[in-house]
């Protein structure tokens, strides 16, 4: 189960069991400990097909996609010393604890953000709230196909230095207004966005399968209740002298997390090598289109959903974006089954205990979702 969940949102699982030459024509070799880098290297540059193992590589595509494969032996977490896998563990966990905790932060200070930037437009003071959550919750989908091609380790970083520089950037709203304000949060979300499936993603390569691995998947899930409750203990402690503050403070200690997330964390144990990709080449690796397509119906959906309780369902651009969102999602499934060469999508993972899990996870999102009125 932590294996399906750290591999969900990359682009190695959606490749990884279908080696035949129909579907998609991307392939990746599977990991095999007794290969040097050198060797892999050099099988996957070339022009035929190449057998390592029982994996066959159609080294064709990846040729068409410009791109070399270097793969080591994974650093077992075993191999961490105690205190650099505690900090290791922290600084992974951090990422959904802060997610969270950029969320209840503005829930818990909403009247006194109202008051200071002066909103008195409810529409206005809603968005203060979802347009962080809009963007958390729909660039999450290509996030992870980015963690695959440039490293989850480096993407996780980037997403907390993002996310901190935002939080900076949304405090200073004090001396500017409430668009400034909105503006920073919507684009601070893309931060989480970035952190979440990477951060998963690490600790799926870094365990094995043991209880270890279980154990620390848990702590991951476990600290985001107490994120949204800290986050708006703070928020609220700091507005009771000044409300920027907090937001100074989150910024600094994201950069903060982000220097010591790469002085702690382990190498990616996969990387690509090799010349970098073109604008072509890269958008057909990163499912452009189905990244377009999903994350449009994802925010049609979410923006047409947050209004309606705003300005209410009689507002016909309200109902309009929500069947426009609703259509593009079969339009969505139709490209990742039959167009896209790279699907973002691991359908071969999805099954019915996964269908429970992503229940029980929608359910658990579905909780901070409560709206206060100032």
């Amino acid at each position: 189960m932590s294996d399906h969940t750290s591999r969900g949102n990359g682009f190695e699982a959606a490749m990884r069991n279908n080696t035949s030459e129909e579907g998609a024509s991307l392939h990746w070799p599977h990991a095999n400990p007794d290969a040097s880098a050198a060797s892999i290297a050099s099988a996957v540059i070339n022009e035929d097909y190449h057998i390592m193992g029982q994996d066959s590589i159609p080294a064709k595509s990846l040729a068409t996609l410009g791109q070399s494969i270097q793969q080591s032996q994974p650093p077992a977490a075993q191999t961490l010393s105690l205190a650099r896998e505690s900090v290791f563990v922290a600084v992974i966990c951090l990422a959904q604890f802060l997610t969270q905790a950029g969320v209840g932060s503005v829930l818990a200070i909403l009247p006194v953000l109202s008051a200071s930037l002066g909103i008195t437009n409810r529409g206005v003071q809603a968005w203060l709230i979802a347009g962080y959550s809009l963007t958390v919750g729909t660039f999450i989908l290509v996030s992870g196909r980015l963690g695959d091609l440039y490293g989850h380790k480096r993407v996780l970083l980037a997403g907390y230095a993002w996310f901190g520089a935002w939080s900076i950037i949304a405090g200073l709203a004090v001396y500017s207004g409430s668009v400034l304000f909105v503006f920073a949060r919507v684009l601070s979300g893309i931060g989480p966005s970035l952190m979440l499936p990477n951060a998963l993603a690490i600790l799926g390569v870094i365990y094995p399968p043991s209880p270890r691995k279980n154990l620390v998947f848990a702590l991951f899930g476990a600290v985001a209740p107490g994120g949204c409750v800290v986050g708006a203990a703070l928020a609220s402690l700091f507005a009771i002298t000044w409300w920027p503050w907090f937001f100074w403070v989150m910024g600094i200690t994201l950069l903060a997390i982000a220097v010591l997330g790469y002085l702690v964390i382990p190498e990616d144990p996969r990387v690509l090598s090799g010349r970098s990709l073109s604008v072509l080449e890269f958008i057909e690796a990163v499912d452009a289109l189905g990244g377009a397509l999903g994350v449009t119906a994802l925010v049609l959906v979410n923006f047409a959903w947050n209004q309606a309780g705003v300005v209410g369902w009689s507002e016909p651009y309200v109902y309009i974006l929500l069947i426009l969102g609703v259509l593009l999602v079969p339009v969505f499934f139709w490209v990742e089954f039959r167009v896209a060469r790279s699907p973002l999508l691991p359908f071969d993972v999805l099954n019915g205990e996964v269908g429970v899990v992503l229940v029980c996870i929608a359910c658990g999102w579905g909780s901070f979702g409560e709206t206060a009125n100032p």
